[in-house]
């Protein structure tokens, strides 16, 4: 009985030293036509092994590829633990505004293979415009003269995610 026990533990350690978990990730969330967006897809796993990722962009114009590797080592107990996190990120853009689904998705690691849900990307005609957002533009001066120069500085205070802020229009 003990045998069979620990025979069943072992395995299941040995599964789980295999074992690995997915996530994707667009950003932004809902990207504009025209413009550049990424599609990531993070693989966990406690393998060192690099894992084989492969979809279908539906479409969608591929721009570039990159590859990231974090490691995490902590050390509990006396016992070292590592866990890798592999990040597959892919430039794309799209050349219209409809619903892109990207799809047959899956990822390979170490003899084992997953398959990703598809996932639907709603390109918009333009950005859609936050709420809740409030912009302050203080001046260093109240008075001033003709070709004199004054610092402005602009704070920005919002309650929804912003992914870049640009000034498109200086102030006249």
């Amino acid at each position: 009985m003990r045998s069979m026990i620990a025979t069943f533990f072992s395995l299941f350690l040995w599964v789980k030293a295999f074992a690995f978990d997915v996530k994707t990730e667009i950003r932004p969330r809902s990207p504009v036509v025209g413009e550049s967006f990424q599609i990531i897809i993070h693989v966990y796993s406690d393998s060192q092994d690099r894992p084989e990722v492969s979809l279908d962009f539906g479409g969608l114009n591929r721009l570039g590829e990159s590859i990231s590797r974090g490691v995490e080592a902590t050390i509990v107990r006396g016992q070292l633990t590592s866990s890798v996190t592999h990040s597959f990120i892919y430039e794309v853009s799209a050349s219209s505004v409809k619903d892109y689904v990207v799809n047959n998705m899956s990822v390979s690691l170490a003899g084992e293979k997953k398959r990703i849900p598809n996932k639907v990307i709603s390109v918009l005609r333009e950005p859609r415009r936050p709420k809740n957002v409030f912009l302050l533009a203080h001046a260093s001066k109240e008075k001033v003269y003709v070709g004199e120069g004054i610092d402005v500085n602009y704070y920005l205070y919002s309650k929804v995610p912003i992914h870049s802020s640009a000034l498109r229009e200086y102030p006249k």
